[in-house]
């Protein structure tokens, strides 16, 4: 059908696209199963299922509606988002390069790549390359024949080659592993020269229902990522992506939340919302020391970077003015805040109930900023550790 609508045309590619990704899928799968889990006598009837898919995807890249889309699509690029005009570059080069393939030729030789599955896992298992290598060279010869289709003015090897890394060439290859070489070959005769380590296990042979109990053990896992994150060689990019992954799994446990801080702070992390995320879990859980300290430290961090500014710029007569306005205004947010935290702390969520234990601790601290000339002029940070020391106690009772 003739496109004139780019909306339409839109929409109908999208429809291709999905219907073609849908069918690559099954084939996928189909693939997938014969390399892992399917029965060594099921490769004539997957064939068969291939042979089917295969006719389906070729007849869908061969279609005159196909080709008209494609072509209007080309011609209005310019007014296609990125996306989508990406998307026609990709299937307009793809259907071009399928369609230059006799179909009965693209058919048999993927009916073909599924019967050599079967016969290389047997040839494998029996260390016997002479029955692979029949059908081994099929392959290769198709594989030849398809490079004359895709560009006769080329070598083989790069038209094929150009399928995987576009625009590369033999040419290209040869003097980047000259390059390669000059320091691989020494650093290997190197190692070589050195006492070598003991792998016998990677060539031992391990039951499958073991290699699947380990696939499912998260334990090794995990223990691979946090070595990872603690070797030195994550950068803070890829510890933060590693502990955002992990808090959904590790948010109940106060052990990992804590051990989890600690490494953070140790590689930078901890001016990071995923730090914080993990303090504030860690101290809903059990308010230690560490959780506490992860709480509060990104709000200190920014008050004493305020704090150095202020004292820098203190004498200019902007502030001045400002401060004018500002400290009416932070001694009403102060005392709001201040009357806010002593109600819900001093008075339990149940009418007419009160917190003893905070008016206590409300009532020492007044008389020890107050009243105690040995403790009234103690640094601030000296009565906030020692609340928190006290509430922790408080917590464990």
């Amino acid at each position: 059908m003739p496109y004139t609508n780019l909306s339409d045309a839109v929409a109908r590619l999208d429809e291709i696209e999905a219907t073609a990704a849908a069918y690559s899928h099954a084939m996928g799968v189909l693939s997938l199963d014969a390399a892992t889990a399917a029965p060594l006598g099921s490769a004539e009837g997957r064939g068969r299922t291939m042979a089917v898919l295969s006719n389906v995807i070729y007849s869908l890249a061969a279609a005159p509606d196909t080709r008209e889309l494609l072509e209007f699509l080309t011609a209005h690029a310019e007014e296609l988002d990125p996306e989508h005009r990406r998307q026609v570059e990709i299937r307009k080069k793809s259907c071009d390069q399928l369609i230059r393939i006799p179909q009965e030729e693209y058919v048999a030789y993927n009916v073909l790549v599924n019967k050599a599955e079967g016969i290389w896992r047997v040839a494998k298992q029996q260390n016997d390359f002479a029955a692979f290598s029949p059908i081994l060279e099929e392959i290769v010869a198709y594989n030849r024949k398809f490079a004359g289709y895709y560009d006769a003015t080329k070598l083989p090897y790069d038209a094929l080659l150009n399928e995987y890394e576009e625009g590369l060439t033999m040419e290209t290859l040869d003097a980047f592993f000259a390059e390669l070489r000059k320091v691989i070959v020494p650093l290997v005769k190197a190692i070589s020269e050195k006492e070598q380590p003991d792998t016998a296990f990677l060539d031992q042979s391990y039951p499958i229902e073991q290699q699947k109990l380990l696939a499912k053990y998260e334990g090794p896992l995990a223990l691979i990522e946090q070595t990872f994150a603690n070797s030195g060689a994550a950068d803070r990019e890829q510890i933060i992506a590693i502990y955002t992954k992990k808090f959904e799994e590790y948010k109940t446990d106060v052990a990992k939340l804590n051990s989890s801080l600690n490494l953070m702070a140790q590689n930078g992390c901890d001016d990071d919302s995923i730090y914080f995320v993990y303090a504030k879990a860690a101290y809903d859980i059990q308010p230690t020391f560490t959780a506490s300290i992860g709480l509060v430290l990104p709000s200190l961090i920014v008050i004493l970077i305020v704090a150095a500014m202020l004292k820098r710029f203190k004498d200019s007569p902007l502030v001045k003015k400002a401060f004018y306005g500002l400290r009416p205004a932070s001694t009403g947010l102060i005392a709001a805040a201040g009357i806010s935290v002593a109600v819900s702390n001093l008075f339990g969520s149940a009418p007419f109930s009160v917190n003893w234990k905070g008016w206590i601790l409300a009532a020492v601290l007044w008389l020890l900023t107050n009243k105690v000339s040995s403790t009234k002029k103690l640094h601030p940070i000296v009565f906030i550790g020692f609340s928190a020391l006290v509430g922790i106690v408080f917590s464990m009772g």
